[in-house]
């Protein structure tokens, strides 16, 4: 599912050039799941941020799906994620002028399918928000904001889930909640799944665990 192969990414800086990613290869196969630990400013998002092509390497190959990213445009891009990818964030992203099922029918509508907004319902659901249809996210707790998120993200059922810190924002009882779920789903929806965290506890839970350290990947187990 994920192919890196001497992969780098640099920024510039007021210092000069900033080498964030330093020769990271990795494959990580269909089906499987992933944690990625390390600490502030390894490199951990930004490494999140290139398998989705939301940011693009400076060096090195990447494949995703069998795609190769480098040669897609950004409407390549922007169609691999909306076929391939779902994104869970930190800070969840939803939209808080628009209700939470227009939320979660989002990615349906970009993909121009039809029956979004039963979709989206029945995703909601899913996630135990039947009765949060039409609440926008500032109604909304914490944990049901990223419930939400993780519906908008199992909507169009892709093959990889990334995310970045899933309960960073969360109280201890709610992030269990959340993790749970979202375990749940990745094994019934069979996703490979890659999730950025600083819980180890949390991390051992994915089939390997990798830390980062000043841009580079080792497996840890």
């Amino acid at each position: 599912m994920i192919k890196l192969n001497m992969l780098s990414y640099s920024v510039n800086h007021s210092g000069g050039i900033l080498n964030i990613l330093k020769d990271v290869n990795w494959n990580l196969a269909k089906g499987s799941t992933a944690s990625v630990t390390g600490p502030s400013g390894s490199g951990k998002t930004s490494l999140l941020s290139i398998i989705a092509g939301l940011e693009r390497a400076t060096a090195g190959d990447i494949k995703v799906a069998g795609v190769d990213l480098a040669g897609l445009d950004e409407n390549g891009l922007t169609r691999l994620r909306r076929e391939n990818i779902g994104i869970v964030f930190q800070d969840f992203h939803l939209i808080d002028a628009i209700s939470a099922w227009q939320n979660v029918a989002l990615p349906l509508d970009f993909s121009g399918k039809s029956q979004t907004q039963e979709q989206a319902k029945n995703m909601l659901e899913r996630v135990g928000l039947s009765h949060r249809l039409n609440h926008r996210p500032t109604e909304l707790s914490g944990g049901e904001r990223q419930r939400v998120a993780i519906a908008r993200a199992f909507v169009t059922k892709p093959n990889l889930i990334l995310a970045d810190e899933p309960t960073g924002n969360l109280d201890l009882e709610t992030s269990k909640m959340v993790m749970d779920l979202l375990f749940e789903m990745v094994a019934e929806w069979q996703a490979t799944f890659v999730m950025v965290t600083h819980d180890k506890e949390l991390a051992a839970k994915t089939h390997k665990t990798f830390h980062m350290q000043d841009g580079r990947l080792d497996v840890e187990g």
